[in-house]
């Protein structure tokens, strides 16, 4: 995946990758070495890029040669025809590099992540989350046809809004704010509702005591 030119959009050469990430290394080391901002081969725009060192170095992907099984050598569970390259840490079965996935520090097999998964067993998988964005929602909204239970539930859903703002949503992809502002306009004006009709209660009632007290 190349970098761009924020100027023209153009891919950078190596030779600009690298200048952030030298001026970051002798940062590091303790050496006060200026940022070296070179300019873009295509629009001239200076730029300083600070990447990753996995950027520049070349990617392991295997060739079907090299993948190929020989003779003695041990194959995959699930593609006889190439070579093992390490056994599954929960089943022992041989597995080729496409088939091997690195998780929670250890080689897994994909048949044992589904069974994890489907049986809640792997701890680090995560199989399933809390919906509070739906809870604050369902908080501000089904309490009030009721009229009376919102007069707790509102100030619930907003304290769910807020509270729960930065944490993760669905683990399906939608929107992540939708259900929390909704709940929280909603429950902004049910407070509100319930504060005017009570000092709207507390006029009434001290109009009624002043207006009684005998002359």
């Amino acid at each position: 995946m190349a970098i761009r030119c924020t100027g023209c959009g153009s891919p950078l050469s190596n030779d600009v990758l690298e200048s952030g990430n030298n001026a970051a290394g002798s940062k590091a080391s303790g050496n006060n070495a200026a940022r070296e901002f070179r300019p873009c081969p295509f629009c001239g725009s200076e730029t300083l890029v600070f990447a990753f060192s996995a950027l520049f170095t070349c990617g392991s992907v295997p060739t079907a040669a090299e993948m190929a099984a020989g003779i003695g050598d041990a194959t995959c569970f699930y593609h006889a025809s190439k070579r093992a390259a390490a056994p599954c840490s929960q089943c022992g079965r041989f597995l080729c590099k496409l088939c091997s996935v690195d998780f929670s520090g250890a080689v897994w097999c994909p048949e044992c992540i589904e069974a994890g998964r489907t049986r809640k067993r792997v701890v680090n998988l995560e199989n399933q989350r809390t919906l509070h964005d739906s809870v604050a929602l369902a908080l501000a909204t089904w309490p009030a046809l009721l009229v009376y239970p919102s007069l707790v539930a509102a100030p619930a859903a907003l304290f769910l809004s807020i509270a729960y703002w930065k944490r993760p949503s669905s683990i399906v992809r939608r929107h992540p704010k939708f259900r929390l502002v909704l709940a929280m306009i909603f429950s902004v004006v049910q407070i509100g509702l319930w504060i005017t009709l009570f000092v709207w209660t507390v006029y009434q009632i001290r109009k009624g005591v002043l207006t009684n007290v005998p002359k």
